[in-house]
């Protein structure tokens, strides 16, 4: 993928960086799962061009989060309870405990459209989970399906479409 433009002229990003510090996830990565993939995107990023220590430092950290520590890379909607999902989620709270209950109750696909539905180009419950977060970076949501199809030349709705009639899985 092209490399964004940075926000700032090299010279400003140099004259305000602090200490160099070493492109490590910040939190743990147990298992073998975690350092095969921390590995991939650590190549990954230095083919795509990524060598600033500080863009390194926050791809990194922000990969980390989103993928639980480099492993998950679908996004599962099975939280154990409301409190957790609330905690977390600030859709969670504008639908209310009672809500957020009855959804996990009925499963993770109805989890994702109290999250997702009519949200993200997302134009039915079902799209809110065949959209959910994949991906070390979480992409989310039909339209963010459809962008990031367009920018790496795959029209990724459709290989989704084709992975989950092949795969029989959603």
């Amino acid at each position: 993928l092209p490399r964004p433009a940075p926000s700032r002229p090299a010279a400003s990003r140099t004259a305000t960086r602090p200490a160099r510090r070493r492109a490590t996830a910040p939190s743990g990565t147990s298992g073998n799962a975690g350092r095969t993939n921390k590995a991939a995107v650590i190549a990954a990023m230095h083919a795509a061009g990524i060598t600033d220590p500080d863009e390194q430092a926050m791809f990194l950290a922000q990969v980390d989060h989103e993928s639980g520590g480099f492993k998950r890379l679908n996004e599962s909607f099975k939280y154990r309870n409301a409190g957790q999902l609330m905690a977390v989620s600030k859709t969670a709270r504008k639908h209310g405990t009672a809500a957020v209950e009855a959804a996990l109750a009925s499963g993770p696909e109805a989890v994702a459209a109290l999250m997702y539905g009519g949200r993200m180009g997302n134009r039915t419950a079902e799209d809110a989970y065949r959209y959910r977060g994949r991906g070390f970076i979480q992409l989310t949501g039909r339209d963010n399906y459809a962008r990031a199809g367009k920018a790496l030349g795959l029209d990724l709705r459709v290989l989704l479409q084709k992975f989950i009639h092949e795969a029989g899985v959603v």
